[in-house]
């Protein structure tokens, strides 16, 4: 008799220690660019406020529980009057006031008829767990535009990655 009970014991035991990973979008992050812009080298950013509240509410789990998070993809949109023709490159980054800066994403060159790009999501992800648990998450987006404007300009982000979490 033991030798069916240890054998289920352990399978069951096993099954309740796996995480479960799910992916999940972030709301549209707007990023923004005070004017004015010159043509060259210009930052734009970004805060999204308790990035992982809401999602941690919806599943009824602590902050804890969560083992990693991975970007997995990232999609840029400029607003008018910025558009894909006046995009060179860009490079984006996440951090906050608990973690270091840490690169997750970049486009070289930008497709010139593309409106929205997807980003190349970076292969080395350092963090980024500490990143989204902080109270605000700051976004900076390093962008090269090939003309002047006068104007506040802005571009909007959709976050996807995957939470690994311990149910």
């Amino acid at each position: 008799m033991l030798k069916y009970i240890l054998p289920i014991f352990v399978l069951f035991l096993f099954s309740c220690s796996s995480p479960v990973v799910e992916k999940v979008s972030s709301p549209e992050l707007v990023l923004e660019m005070e004017g004015p812009i010159y043509e060259g080298a210009n930052t734009a950013l970004g805060v999204w406020k308790n990035p992982l509240e809401a999602w941690l509410k919806s599943k009824n789990i602590d902050k804890e529980k969560i083992k990693n998070i991975k970007i997995i993809s990232v999609k840029f949109q400029p607003n008018s009057p910025l558009s894909e023709k006046d995009l060179q490159e860009i490079t984006l980054q996440l951090t906050a006031k608990s973690a270091d800066m840490q690169k997750i994403a970049f486009l070289n060159p930008y497709p010139a008829k593309s409106g929205s790009a997807d980003l190349k999501v970076a292969e080395e992800q350092n963090h980024i767990l500490e990143l989204f648990l902080s109270p605000e998450l700051t976004v900076v987006a390093d962008v090269n535009i090939n003309k002047d404007f006068e104007e506040n300009l802005s571009s909007k982000i959709i976050l996807e990655f995957e939470i690994s979490y311990q149910p």
